[in-house]
This record gives structure tokens, C-alpha cells and sequence, in this order.
């Protein structure tokens, strides 16, 4: 038995749509496309896009694929990590026969895009210091689980998931459940990727994006990493030409080596700032804790956050608050973005001039 025999019987089944060829200079009469060019639009864009062969590979080579045995047709490039998480939903989840475990609080799109499947979702909450609750997960599995999700490091927590965990937990639902570690915050952490460990595991998924530390949320960008055999399901679910001819060639720009090279020192430049703000933070009176994070952001927790959002907002700065109702353990917190060093010293002059009002 492998993880593949998880796959909703209909996706198994399903012949994937091929589109049509772009190789050459022929005349293409096959995809019922305009013969002509929009006015004042680049020239190639009444055309569907050809298949991101290159964006494939490029992708493959800064994700570091080969150091962990793996090829470009172990990655699928995806608009956003969104797109990845409900194409795994839809491939692996049968709508009323299905479970989903999320580890609260975490990213909300996990459960938004599994109830949209009409898969059940089983919350398996953080410990209180916010650990991965290894044993209180696999507990909650049953023969209908078929996806659990790990984000680290974690939003909005900002803590991570150790490696060892993530090897337990696949070896522990080895061929029946797919486990999905969503690691958008990575770039941001000490530590290794989970990547490393998908040649002994058919069952993992790794998430990547480049909305994050590589500055593209605008491009939508997001990589699902698997085994090939897994990637070629995920993909039968998902509509051809996927990413837009435009966004890929901002995306292969972006991974050149001196864009790389600038972004990773922007990157440093937001570690740093993450160790300066930390205490700084801390000494406001307003504030009660600031938990350690291995990404761009704090959770902070304050006396009143929805009065502080409110004085926030009214100085032009916006953060994340969380709604009590929903996310109770979340009531008085706020995830507050690590941004460049005038950002970050506008918000904390903002923070302190509330504190002496």
C-alpha cells in the first residue's frame, strides 16, 4: 500500500488534461485563441502560456531539490501556497468521508479550503507554550484522516516544528494519512526544511512560497513539494496554463542571482531587526508578552488589543487582530509584521505615544 491509495477514487481514475503544445514556431490552430494581439498589451499574451519549464527548473535549483536526491518534476508550481493547499484537499479528500487535522491556532486557509471540500476538521490545539502536539494528533487520527497539516514556523505563533516531530509524524500515518508542512516563514528560521526528508516518505508534502522572504505576494507564487508520483496527482486536479505569462517572467526576475542575492540580504536585515524589536517590545507597558518567532512577525499579546488596533489604525498603521470569538486563546494578541527599520520604528513610536497618552 503507498499514500497514493488515499487519493479520492474519481482523482485516481482521472486522466489528466494535457494542453496544447507550445514547442516551436508553428502555426497554432489548436486552442481556439485570438489571432491577434490586444492594442498595447505585449504581443505573446493572446496566446495561452507555454509550460514554466524554465520556472520548473529554476525553482527546483533555489529550493535546493537535488542536495535532497529530487528532480523539478518532485515541485508544482502553484498561484500562491493557496492553490496548493486546496488541490491536496480536493485530490485526497472525499466530501463526507473525510478528516482533516489542524493544530490551532495556525493558518486559517486550512480549514476554510477542507470545509469547502465537505471534509471534517479535527482540531488538535497547540500545547500552551505552543508546541506541536505530537501525541494529541495522532490521537485524533482515524481511518478517515487524510491530510494533517504542520505550519512552521507557525502563524501566528512564530514558533517551529521540529524536524524530528514532522519524521514521527509521517512515519507514525505512513500510507494513510498525507502530511502537509507548510513552510511559507522558512527562509526567516534556523533549521532544516523538511525537504530533506521526502525520499523516505511518500506521504509528505512540503509547501513553499515567494510571497514572503522573496517579496512576490503580488506575483502569487506558491511550490508544493513531493514525490513526483504525488506532484502528478496533485496535478490532475489543477487547471492547465496555471500561473499567467506575466507572473512567470516577474518570478524567473526575481530569481536571478542578484535578486536573490538582494533579497537574502533583506532577509538578514529582518533576522536583525527581529532580535532588536523582541526586547524593545517587551519594555512597553502596554504590552504583556512577546512570544520568540523563527519568522517575519510577533505574536504579542497586550492589556487591550482591540483599543491599541484602534490608536494603531488611527496613526496609519495596520496589524493583525484576532477575532476572540473564534480564536479565544488569541483575545488580547496581536501579529504585528517585522518590516525595514523605518517601519518598524514608526510602529514602535506609535506603540509609545499611546502608552503615554
Amino acid at each position: 500500500m503507498s499514500i497514493l491509495d488515499t487519493v479520492r477514487p474519481a482523482v485516481r481514475a482521472l486522466d489528466a488534461y494535457l494542453p496544447g503544445s507550445r514547442d516551436g514556431n508553428a502555426l497554432w490552430l489548436n486552442n481556439n485563441e485570438s489571432g491577434w494581439p490586444t492594442a498595447g498589451v505585449e504581443p505573446s499574451q493572446h496566446r495561452y502560456p507555454a509550460a514554466p519549464r524554465e520556472l520548473q527548473q529554476r525553482l527546483a535549483t533555489v529550493l535546493g531539490l537535488e542536495r535532497a536526491g529530487l528532480g523539478s518534476d518532485a515541485l508544482l508550481a502553484t498561484r500562491g501556497s493557496d492553490d496548493a493547499i486546496d488541490a491536496i484537499l480536493r485530490c485526497f479528500c472525499e466530501a463526507g468521508n473525510s478528516e482533516v487535522i489542524v493544530t490551532p491556532p495556525t493558518f486559517g486557509m486550512y480549514e476554510v479550503f477542507a470545509t469547502v471540500q465537505g471534509a471534517a476538521v479535527v482540531n488538535a490545539p497547540l500545547e500552551d507554550d505552543f508546541e506541536f502536539p505530537l501525541e494529541a494528533v495522532l490521537a485524533a487520527c482515524t481511518e478517515r484522516t487524510r491530510v494533517i497539516f504542520a505550519c512552521t514556523p507557525n502563524n501566528p505563533t512564530g514558533n517551529t516544528v521540529p524536524l524530528d516531530i514532522i519524521e514521527q509524524l509521517c512515519a507514525r500515518r505512513r500510507d494513510q494519512s498525507l502530511v502537509v508542512v507548510d513552510e511559507a516563514y522558512i527562509e526567516f528560521a534556523d533549521g532544516p526544511s523538511a525537504i530533506e526528508l521526502l525520499q523516505r516518505f511518500d506521504n509528505l508534502v512540503v509547501l513553499r512560497t515567494l510571497s514572503k522572504a522573496r517579496a512576490l505576494a503580488g506575483a502569487r507564487c506558491g511550490v508544493a513539494i513531493a514525490r513526483p508520483e504525488v506532484i502528478a496527482m496533485i496535478r490532475k486536479v489543477l487547471p492547465p496554463y496555471l500561473l499567467p505569462a506575466p507572473s512567470v517572467d516577474v518570478i524567473l526576475a526575481a530569481l536571478a542571482p542578484a535578486a536573490l542575492a538582494e533579497s537574502e540580504q533583506r532577509i538578514e536585515i529582518v533576522r536583525q531587526q527581529r532580535l532588536r524589536l523582541e526586547p524593545l517590545l517587551e519594555d512597553l507597558e502596554m504590552v504583556r508578552r512577546v512570544w520568540p518567532s523563527a519568522g517575519n512577525y510577533f505574536l504579542v499579546e497586550v492589556d487591550d488589543a482591540q483599543a491599541l488596533d484602534k490608536q494603531l489604525r488611527r496613526q496609519g498603521i495596520i496589524v493583525r487582530r484576532f477575532d476572540p470569538a473564534r480564536q479565544p486563546r488569541l483575545a488580547n494578541c496581536l501579529r504585528i509584521t517585522i518590516s525595514s527599520p523605518a517601519d518598524n520604528e514608526r510602529l514602535l513610536q506609535a506603540m509609545k505615544s499611546r502608552e503615554v497618552a
